[in-house]
């Protein structure tokens, strides 16, 4: 298939085509909770060298240096629970799993027996200087293999798309096809494109069409290109209301200095003209901005976190998910009062873990039962249950399950 076509007539606008039949019951049951931002990915998704750090290219060898970092870490803790050694130590043991199906094992270990996961996948072939172990491709195999044949009740993955992959319209039309085993897309700007890019403007008009939800990293600016060189296009909106095209280029930057390549990319301003595009397109703002622009909201500040509350009040479809926030305590009640006090926000908040990034910042289980207690019952039946399923399988405009 030529990689600049998009198989539109073979993607159905019904959800629950994508859904694996031994989930219909779960999805119909009112009991069901949803995870609606977690990953289920090893190390060897990952680019070979991160940050200033090589890893051996040899998988045991790999494998067996991660090993004695933990050992290390854990031999310099303090404290179980709460030490930054033990945190990254349990993080590299989440990560070092020989299989994503180890993973998997894991996270749904931590939630009740009636949970649906959406696990976000990341493709970093083309924003990064060095190549992950394992090709996206097989990366996409192994995902597909994991819904189908493992836990075909338990997950729907969304496909990462990348604009700067040049097969993105073939993995896209090959994941969303009925029998491709994905769910919904992720997208992640910070690798170096712009939401409005022209590719993922083809793209984004389909799931409008098909009733695809998108769920974008937005929030936490650490992740990002390593490229020294990017042009990035796509189109903003100017003073008169009207679409005008971007083309900019950056040159001679230093990631590892700075967090501002993250900041420009993940900005939810750089969405306007996705949504002014396309006004019914199901879109996921993860993090909610992060817990940084939730701090600066708490000490009146101007934040992004008002932003996407903007997109809301404008666009039916719109939402943010909680996941990372639930490891930062001091926003709790600030969260909890946004939702208390406005039926937007109320209405489309989805609970998220971010699973099992958030473990660099404490014991998963602890932050998770904290998190819960502080909503309340009444909230996190809202955000875990019943706003998810709108954001899943509703048609726009619409409180019916297509």
């Amino acid at each position: 298939m030529p990689n600049n076509i998009i198989e539109v007539d073979k993607i159905s606008e019904n959800p629950l085509d994508r859904v694996h039949p031994k989930m219909k019951e779960l999805i119909n049951d009112d009991e069901t909770s949803y995870d609606i931002h977690c990953h289920i990915m090893n190390f060897e998704s990952v680019p070979k060298k991160y940050g200033f750090m090589k890893l051996p290219t040899e998988y045991q060898a790999k494998h067996n240096m991660v090993d004695k970092i933990e050992d290390i870490l854990h031999i310099l803790k303090k404290d179980t629970e709460t030490d930054f050694a033990s945190n990254i130590a349990y993080f590299l043991d989440f990560g070092n799993q020989k299989s994503i199906k180890e993973v998997a094992d894991k996270l749904i270990s931590y939630y009740p027996e009636k949970t649906i996961f959406t696990p976000l996948m990341m493709d970093m072939e083309w924003g990064w200087e060095s190549k992950p172990f394992v090709p996206y491709d097989k990366q996409i195999e192994n995902m597909q293999n994991l819904r189908n044949n493992v836990f075909p009740d338990k997950i729907l993955p969304f496909i990462a798309i990348d604009p700067n992959n040049p097969n993105v319209f073939e993995i896209f039309s090959n994941a969303l096809i009925n029998s491709g085993g994905f769910f919904g897309v992720k997208i992640y700007p910070a690798l170096g494109y712009l939401p409005s890019d022209n590719n993922l403007m083809k793209i984004f008009e389909v799931c409008e069409k098909k009733n695809i939800p998108v769920t974008t990293h937005c929030g936490g600016n650490s992740i990002h290109t390593t490229k020294q060189f990017i042009r990035v296009q796509g189109q903003e909106i100017d003073t008169n209301g009207e679409l005008e095209p971007i083309d900019k280029t950056f040159t001679h930057l230093n990631p590892f200095a700075s967090k501002k390549i993250g900041e420009f990319f993940n900005d939810p301003k750089n969405w306007e003209s996705v949504l002014y595009s396309f006004p019914k397109l199901k879109l996921n703002f993860a993090h909610f901005a992060g817990g940084d622009e939730w701090e600066k909201m708490k000490n009146n500040e101007t934040s992004q976190v008002a932003r996407i509350f903007d997109f809301m009040a404008k666009y039916d479809n719109v939402f943010a998910d909680v996941s990372s926030l639930i490891s930062n305590r001091t926003i709790y009640n600030l969260i909890r009062k946004k939702i208390e006090d406005n039926e937007k926000i109320r209405s489309r908040t989805l609970y998220g873990s971010d699973f099992y990034m958030v473990t660099t910042a404490g014991n998963f289980r602890l932050m998770k039962a904290d998190f819960i207690a502080a909503m309340g019952d009444d909230i996190m039946q809202q955000i875990s249950k019943i706003n998810p399923k709108q954001f899943l399988f509703s048609k726009p405009y619409s409180n019916t399950i297509s």
